[in-house]
């Protein structure tokens, strides 16, 4: 959050990063940023989620009615 106050004037911002079970279709990420010009706002916006998915990688568990798994890491 830091860096991207640096690099934005922005006037707010809020991350919110949800983990464990989550099923098909559920938010798990989050990014609100407050600006007084929108094209700030949005680069703000993109750097966020960019460096969460650099930073973070998810790894996704599949479960299939049959009960067989899969697992993958992004």
């Amino acid at each position: 959050a830091s860096k991207i106050r640096q690099k934005w004037q922005i006037n707010n911002l809020a991350i919110c990063h949800r983990i464990g079970k989550l099923e098909v279709g559920d938010i798990n990420l989050v990014v609100a940023i407050a600006s007084a010009h929108r094209q700030e706002g949005f680069a703000a916006c993109q750097y966020a989620i960019d460096q969460f998915k650099q930073k973070l990688p998810t790894q996704k568990k599949e479960t299939y009615e049959d009960g067989s798994t899969l697992v993958t890491a992004e």
